[in-house]
């Protein structure tokens, strides 16, 4: 299901849902086509198990051809389908990290680590295939990459005119018609300095007239307010989670995240409308936030906060 973002003189923008047959996995996963007279892009393909999707979309927009693949990050559900992708469209070529292509290219360690960190996930999500070291690109015409670490080590965001796509570089958004839904993604291992430089890059280059292009999911006009709620949240976070886990030992971290959840979401006002979310998408979220806590609470332990 493709829903078109925005048209200009020379093409348009799609955002492509990649729902997934388990329970609160739509309005998850999105993959981006931007079709310009500077060429097809794909901004992140989705897990492999998401691939008949992607593909049915793209005949559905009349796509016989991609110029160029990237890859914000190669966690699973960004980049797991790149790799059978590219036996479909092998004229593309791919830009992700230059340190990520080891793992695009020999994908066993990526998988194994996959496996340790996500479990179950991982084989629902499926397994990645090789890319061929022809298909790698160093750089991209009119693209300007922009490496956003924070989220993952080899993290890259794309700026294209007036569009920034930043993957999870400032964490993952919903739109919910009346106000949104922000959390960051903070998954282990995290370093907040690094986050935080990586906003203020992206800071930078942005203006009140760029739009905010998420992978977990949706867009956003107004860029710049997005980002500095971003920064904000992840200052805000270190607060909360360093008063709340002082009382706490180590062996007791299951009734920390229980009290970090009551915390965050009752004075986080980006995750106030964790309780209007859908059933099946809260917890899907609350899955994936007690990891970003997790990630957080190895950063202050890491630091001596508590």
């Amino acid at each position: 299901m493709a829903e078109l973002v925005s048209t200009f003189s020379d093409g348009e923008l799609y955002l492509i849902e990649l729902p997934l047959k388990r329970e609160g996995f739509r309005k998850f996963i999105g993959s981006w086509l931007l079709k310009s007279e500077d060429g097809q892009f794909l901004i992140d393909v989705g897990p492999a198990v998401a691939l008949p999707q992607l593909l049915a979309a793209l005949q559905d927009l009349s796509v016989s051809q991609l110029d160029y693949i990237l890859l914000t990050h190669i966690h699973l559900d960004h980049a797991g389908g790149v790799g059978e992708l590219l036996q479909y469209f092998p004229e593309a070529l791919v830009l992700t990290h230059p340190k990520a292509r080891q793992h695009l290219q020999n994908p066993t360690s990526l998988w194994e680590a996959s496996v340790r960190v996500l479990g179950d996930l991982a084989y629902f999500y499926g397994p990645i295939k090789p890319v061929p070291t022809q298909n790698f690109v160093d750089q991209v015409p009119q693209i300007n990459t922009i490496e956003t670490p924070g989220h993952a080590p080899h993290h890259l965001s794309f700026l294209w005119r007036n569009f920034l796509f930043v993957g999870e570089a400032a964490g993952v958004y919903l739109d919910l018609g009346q106000g949104f839904y922000l959390r960051p993604a903070t998954p282990p291992k995290f370093f907040l300095e690094t986050a935080i430089g990586s906003l203020d890059a992206l800071l930078k280059l942005v203006d009140d007239g760029t739009s905010i292009c998420f992978g977990h999911f949706g867009w956003a006009p107004g860029a710049k307010r997005i980002l500095k709620l971003a920064r904000q949240q992840l200052y805000r976070w270190r607060e909360i989670i360093t008063a709340a886990c002082r009382g706490f030992q180590r062996q007791e971290e299951k009734e920390l995240l229980v009290v970090l959840m009551d915390e965050l979401t009752t004075r986080d006002p980006l995750l106030e409308s964790f309780y209007r979310l859908d059933p099946a998408i809260q917890q899907r979220e609350r899955y994936f936030l007690e990891n970003s806590l997790r990630g957080y609470l190895e950063y202050l332990r890491s630091r001596l906060f508590c």
